[in-house]
């Protein structure tokens, strides 16, 4: 099922959502990224346990504080360059050559390990 937002070039909303049987997925184009959010709810889940540590994998990962050129945003995350050398299943290249993360990348990395960095820095 695709669900489409408002047209309005000023107004900052729910601009797509797609479901299926499996749960669905909004879309709000930010500055910066993907802005693709997804259900993540427990009754739509069995099995449910713990995972193995992600954290030496995750602690290599450079996160850095930036300013987007377009808004003057300031924002905390990663850049997508930055990981190809040591982390390319985590990067996405298009043919004309532009970069971003995963979605699932992003979110892991950019909103929780910069969390735990700024606690401790």
């Amino acid at each position: 099922m695709l669900h489409v937002g408002s047209s309005s070039a000023n107004v900052d909303s729910l601009a797509l959502r797609v479901q299926d049987s499996d749960g669905n997925c909004a879309f709000n184009p930010e500055s910066v990224d993907t802005a693709w959010t997804c259900s993540s709810d427990a009754r739509a889940k069995t099995n449910i346990k713990d995972a193995t540590s992600v954290m030496p994998y995750l602690l290599g990962i450079p996160i850095r504080d930036y300013t987007v050129i377009a808004s003057g945003d300031n924002k905390t995350e990663v850049i997508a360059q930055e990981l190809l050398e040591k982390y390319p299943e985590l990067v996405h290249e298009d043919n004309d050559l532009n970069f971003s993360l995963f979605k699932w990348a992003n979110n892991l990395i950019s909103q929780e390990l910069a969390s735990v960095f700024h606690q401790f820095s």
